[in-house]
């Protein structure tokens, strides 16, 4: 019993690095930082783990494994922040999607939708995307956005999209939104209408894209 409190207490003592550490982890896959998040779980759960608390389990015995694995998340979030300052900039940390964007917050409804579409369209044109990517963005907004409509008929719903011109021409599109509507990005989600097997073939023909349900909103992420 002794030995287990020690341990709690040691744990205990670092535990607000590991929630932002993982918090922070499923963030970054919305925006599309999947190095980091690769990085950040082999740095903690097999560099830091052998270089901290094997040696400090010779030394100090078993609460010198404990004190290791408590510094573990300490130094991860350490080497991972310092990174993505370096690769990306302070500019947009830590959110990474705000660069060369365009966000919009509405209620989804049908005029709603159809205003952010050509909103966005506007945008990507004013970034000289050329116009199949244009009409692929919009397809995308629209017909996924329409979808949450039909399956939330009676709800008012409100959501947040994102669209993010890369560098390279790709384009992000990260939205967000509070309905029951979950795993829109599954190609093999269950087809209940005309729009739900549309919404699943536009997701088959894009193979970087992701949802993550939380308790509070639904986010997917689309890369074209």
């Amino acid at each position: 019993m002794r030995l287990c409190a020690y341990a709690v207490r040691i744990i205990s003592t670092t535990l607000i690095f590991s929630s932002v550490l993982y918090l922070y982890e499923t963030y970054l896959i919305i925006p599309g930082k999947t190095f980091i998040v690769v990085l950040s779980a082999f740095l903690l759960n097999l560099i830091f783990i052998l270089v901290l608390a094997v040696p400090l389990g010779m030394v100090f015995g078993i609460n010198g494994i404990w004190i290791g694995f408590a510094l573990a998340p300490v130094l991860t979030l350490t080497v991972c922040v310092r990174l993505m300052l370096r690769m990306y900039g302070r500019e947009e940390f830590p959110l990474y999607i705000m660069n060369d964007g365009s966000v919009a917050d509405y209620a989804v409804n049908a005029e709603n939708i159809i205003a952010v579409r050509d909103a966005v369209a506007d945008f990507l044109m004013e970034h000289n995307i050329f116009s199949g990517k244009v009409t692929r963005a919009m397809l995308i907004i629209e017909e996924t956005a329409m979808l949450i409509v039909e399956q939330n008929e009676g709800r008012k719903i409100y959501a947040e999209c994102t669209v993010k011109v890369l560098k390279d021409g790709r384009i992000d599109i990260i939205m967000r939104d509070d309905s029951n509507t979950f795993g829109i990005t599954d190609a093999d989600r269950e087809i209940s209408s005309l729009r739900s097997y549309v919404v699943a073939n536009i997701m088959a023909s894009h193979e970087n894209r992701r949802s993550l349900m939380t308790t509070s909103l639904n986010r997917f992420y689309v890369q074209i």
